[in-house]
Formats: structure tokens, C-alpha cells, sequence
């Protein structure tokens, strides 16, 4: 759920978590949804005030809302997937199009691993150590392929020194990559969508507008010219299958309390990578004791 909608920029979402001791399907989905909402209210849920959950786009997640709307008790309810995870999506498909590029980040994470690798590497090349991929980070292939691309020529450099004696598995499978035409080519092609992670980026402000928001999804439509990757991006946000927020954005036309709707989920997906974090330094960790850790930050 996103807060309160008053007309003016929310604050970080506010939540209520339980254990789920069962599988994480819609029905268990649902139960649980009933029982927060009955903890946030104290037992007096006025469902017509439920307006808008979002979501990522998981079909579980999909047939949870169904239920609650067919249920008639939300009578207001709009389901909204989270825009920049969709444009994250999108991010993907570019990478999966990309594959010697994959390849090549791949590689070079391993071969980047040992001290002796990064002194030579910032010796050679004078650069600050490139960033890498994270999965709970929206658009970092984007990043750190953009950021190979920017220094092709003193990366290359520093792959190719005769003088780097270092024994390493990856540095061959390196070398066929940045020394092919079709590894360049491929980074071109990713380079022209620098623009997608700026706006997950822009997104992800918990300032921003709706309508701003959207804004740059039209954005995104006008700049997509490939035509495998503006078929995906027609697809993500085709009318069928994102009919709440076309409804969200015509109703914030007259309703002036709904313009800083969020369309986006971040805070959440934050949350989980902060817990997981938290699981990987304290593994014996208890429920209590996480919650606690979480109240308090």
C-alpha cells in the first residue's frame, strides 16, 4: 500500500510485515493483506478508502488484486506495477540482445577481483574502479556497460598490456570479447539507451509527480527507436494490462490530492535488499529481533 494520499509528496512507505509460514500465493497473499490492514486500523478497515497498491507484475501478485476487487468490498481499489521495475524490464531485453557484453561484464567481475588486477588496473588506466552489476539495482547493466563504452580505449589498453603478467582463467575470454567487432557494436547500441537509467533513477524520487513520473515513460516511447526493444516497451505498458494507471492519470486530472500518487515501489524493494543484508551479517538473526532492527531505521 502507498500511505496517504493528500496532494503532496509521501514520505518513505509505511508498512506492516508479517512471518509467512505458508506458500507465497494469492489466497496467502490475501489473507495477509486482510490482516495488516485490520493491524493498521485497528479492526475498522473503511475498504472504500483502499485506493491504490502497487505491485511488481507477478502473476501471483496480479490474482491477489483480482480477488480483492472482485471481493466488492474495494470499491476504489486501483492496481499500478511499478513503472521503473517495467522499465528495468526493459533494461533486460537490451541486455539479453547484448549477450558478448554480458559475457565480457561477467569476466571481467571475476578477473577484477584480486588487488594485483586493480592496482594495474588504475596504474594504466587512471580510472576510478568501474561499477558492477547488482541485481537489486535497477539499471546498473546499463551503468556499467555505458561506463566500459566511455573508457573502451584505455580498458582495452590495460586488457592488452603485455606487461600485465597476471595468471588469470577470464583474461582469455576477455581479450575475444573486447578485441571483436560485434562486442563494440553491441556496446554502441547500449550506449544509446544511457537515458534508461536516469529515469529509473528519476523514478525512484519519492518527490517526483505522477504525472511527472509518466512523463518520462512517454519519454522512454519517443526515444525507443530499435524496433525489438520498442515492441517490448509497447507490450510492458499496453493499455490492457495497465488500465489502473491510465485511470490513476485521467483521474488526477480533477483530483488534485492524487498528482503525488506513487507509481513505484522502490522503498519496498529497498527493504528486502536491507533485510537481506541484514540476514547476511546476523544469520541467526529472529523475527523479533529483525523487526526491531527494521522499526528503528
Amino acid at each position: 500500500m502507498t500511505g496517504t494520499l493528500c496532494g503532496t509528496p509521501s514520505k518513505s512507505m509505511l508498512y506492516y510485515t508479517s512471518e509467512l509460514k505458508v506458500p507465497a500465493n494469492h489466497l496467502n497473499i490475501y489473507q495477509e493483506f486482510i490482516k495488516s490492514l485490520n493491524f493498521l486500523f485497528e479492526n475498522n478497515i473503511n475498504y472504500n478508502n483502499i485506493y491504490l497498491i502497487i505491485s511488481d507484475s507477478a502473476p501471483y501478485m496480479n490474482r491477489f488484486v483480482e480477488k480483492l476487487k472482485t471481493s466488492k468490498l474495494f470499491s476504489n481499489l486501483l492496481h499500478v506495477k511499478c513503472v521503473a521495475h517495467k522499465l528495468h524490464t526493459l533494461c533486460e531485453k537490451i541486455r539479453s540482445l547484448c549477450p558478448k557484453t554480458y559475457d565480457y561484464l561477467s569476466n571481467f567481475k571475476k578477473f577484477f577481483k584480486p588487488l594485483k588486477v586493480k592496482n594495474s588496473y588504475k596504474a594504466i588506466t587512471k580510472l576510478p574502479l568501474p561499477p558492477k552489476i547488482v541485481k537489486t539495482r535497477w539499471g546498473s547493466f546499463i551503468n556499467t556497460s555505458y561506463f566500459h563504452y566511455q573508457n573502451f580505449t584505455k580498458i582495452k589498453k590495460f586488457i592488452n598490456n603485455k606487461n600485465l603478467n597476471i595468471c588469470n582463467t577470464y583474461i582469455t575470454r576477455i581479450k575475444n570479447n573486447i578485441n571483436c567487432k560485434a562486442f563494440k557494436k553491441e556496446l554502441i547500441l547500449i550506449n544509446k539507451y544511457k537515458f534508461l537509467s536516469s529515469y529509473i533513477k528519476s523514478l525512484e524520487n519519492p518527490k517526483i509527480s505522477t504525472l511527472d513520473a509518466y512523463e518520462l515513460i512517454e519519454k522512454t516511447k519517443s526515444q525507443t527507436t530499435n524496433k525489438i526493444l520498442k515492441q517490448k516497451l509497447n507490450n510492458l505498458f499496453d493499455i490492457q494490462n495497465n488500465n489502473d494507471l491510465y485511470i490513476l492519470l485521467e483521474k488526477i486530472k480533477s483530483d488534485k490530492d492524487l498528482q503525488f500518487s506513487p507509481i513505484v515501489s522502490s522503498d519496498v524493494e529497498r527493504s528486502f535488499s536491507l533485510q537481506n543484508n541484514l540476514l547476511l551479517i546476523r544469520p541467526n538473526i529472529t523475527v523479533n529481533m529483525l523487526k526491531k532492527l527494521l522499526y528503528s531505521i
